[in-house]
């Protein structure tokens, strides 16, 4: 399902896989919180900051079993617009799961903040990407991006088999702790974090 939708107001949006194709304009000086949790889809994502002073702190999290990818782009069409993008995938299987996440500050866009963390965890043997671009045309701008592929760390996991934990029963409670966000409740992950095989 497409998705088109012009915010004017501070705004909390809760977003699902039938919502894989997303344009937000944010149309006025206000704060717009979203949380967008996909299980196994593939995502298009146009973030428009239209108005100086607008905000918009983006959740995206997603569980995958085969392969898909999500495109995010933010536009900073205005000065003194502020992005804070959080994407996290979980690759269950050997699907390929790939994050191409832009953030644009043309020329005179100046005291723009363009954030973004990207993270994605291999269960098994699949294969990941994360694009994670910056196109600054400004210097009077703060930007950052981070991009982690990987699994957990040995540490976290024997810490929770010391305690009696299995080695599945931990991995499962690290993934809820990286995939819930307010947004999404932990009976839904129940059902899909109890499928993980070959840990």
């Amino acid at each position: 399902m497409k998705m088109n939708k012009i915010i004017e107001n501070d705004t909390i949006l809760y977003l699902n896989q039938d919502d894989f194709e997303v344009v937000l304009d944010i149309n006025s000086n206000c704060k717009v919180e979203v949380y967008h949790f996909v299980i196994n889809h593939s995502s298009s994502i146009m973030i428009n900051l239209n108005s100086e002073g607008a905000t918009v702190n983006y959740h995206y999290s997603t569980i995958n079993y085969d392969d898909h990818e999500v495109k995010i782009e933010v536009n900073h069409k205005e000065k003194n617009t502020t992005s804070n993008l959080y994407n996290h995938g979980v690759n269950v299987k050997t699907g390929r799961l790939t994050f191409l996440v832009n953030g644009i500050v043309p020329k005179d866009m100046v005291r723009c903040i363009c954030n973004q963390e990207n993270q994605i965890i291999n269960i098994s043997d699949g294969k990941s990407a994360i694009c994670p671009n910056l196109l600054i045309d400004c210097y009077d701008v703060i930007s950052n991006h981070s991009a982690y592929i990987g699994k957990f760390s040995l540490e976290k996991v024997f810490y929770l088999e010391s305690r009696g934990f299995s080695k599945k029963i931990a991995y499962q409670l690290l993934l809820k702790g990286f995939l819930i966000f307010e947004g999404v409740k932990q009976d839904i992950l129940g059902d899909y974090l109890l499928e993980i095989e070959n840990i």
